[in-house]
């Protein structure tokens, strides 16, 4: 696994997204699902892909693991699920600043090298800042004192990226972690 960075490129994109955050206590597992491609009106599903999993067919996406946060791509480079293995008694709490609610909505495409497994794997230090009164969470990917621009990627999530490119905090609002 080699130590560096998860340097993205955002491409403007208006599409109503939630990331739904769950928390298992027996796997001490922290997971974020998609709700993007299916209730989108505007995303066209072609014609082979209809077949395909009319059929069974499942085309795997990417994986890119990133110290304790995997993150799991569609065949298409989107977001479909983030899973954290980080104990909450590591989690930091603390008061999180909700981003602007007048961010540009993006997509994000991970500029890495998967192996011919579709798995990409860097070493990037992740903290966990957990805001119980306002119900929000941040995942701080290495350094987060230098983010220089903040996107929407969905209706609850924002993200924070460097000067360099590299995606420094995914941040949620919203969260409801009932046993936490």
């Amino acid at each position: 696994m080699k130590t560096g960075e998860l340097i993205v490129r955002v491409t403007p994109k208006e599409w109503p997204c939630t990331l739904i955050v769950r928390w298992d206590p027996q796997a001490y597992i922290l997971s974020a699902a998609s709700s993007r491609a299916t209730e989108s009106p505007e995303v066209h599903i072609p014609l082979h892909e209809q077949i395909e999993k009319s059929i069974g067919i499942v085309h795997r996406g990417h994986v890119i693991a990133a110290g304790p946060l995997e993150i799991h791509l569609d065949r298409d480079g989107a977001i479909v699920s983030l899973q954290l293995r980080i104990n909450p008694a590591q989690w930091v709490p603390a008061a999180i600043p909700e981003p602007s609610r007048d961010l540009t909505g993006v997509s994000v495409e991970f500029l890495t090298q998967y192996d011919s497994n579709g798995y990409a794997s860097v070493l990037v230090p992740v903290t966990v800042v957990w805001d119980k009164p306002h119900s929000r969470l941040s995942l701080q990917l290495g350094r987060a004192d230098d983010i220089e621009q903040w996107y929407r990627l969905g209706t609850n999530t924002a993200i924070g990226i460097a000067k360099n490119s590299a995606l420094r905090e995914i941040r949620f609002s919203e969260v409801d972690l009932p046993l936490l």
